[in-house]
C-alpha cells in the first residue's frame, strides 16, 4: 500500500525478490509452542509419520499447528 515501496519493487529485481519472500513467509508461525490440541497415535514410529523436535522442556512433540493437521487414511 506505500506507494514509494511498490515504486522500488517495480523496479528493482532485488527488492522484487525481498518482497515475493516476505509475502510468503507472511503470516505463518514464528515461534513454537504446545497446546493440548490432540494426541498422534501411530503404528510405525511417529518419525515416519510427522515432523518432531523437542521442546524447551525437551519433550518431543510434533511440529504442526493444531489447526493443520489432517488424518491420513
Amino acid at each position: 500500500m506505500e506507494p514509494r515501496l511498490a515504486e522500488l519493487e517495480k523496479n528493482n529485481p532485488r527488492i522484487k525478490k525481498l518482497m515475493d519472500l516476505s509475502r510468503a513467509l507472511e503470516g505463518l508461525n514464528r515461534h513454537a509452542s504446545t497446546h493440548a490440541a490432540g494426541v498422534v497415535i501411530s503404528d510405525v514410529p511417529l518419525v515416519e509419520r510427522v515432523p518432531l523436535c523437542r521442546s524447551p522442556k525437551d519433550e518431543i512433540v510434533t511440529q504442526f499447528s493444531m489447526n493443520d493437521f489432517r488424518p491420513s487414511a
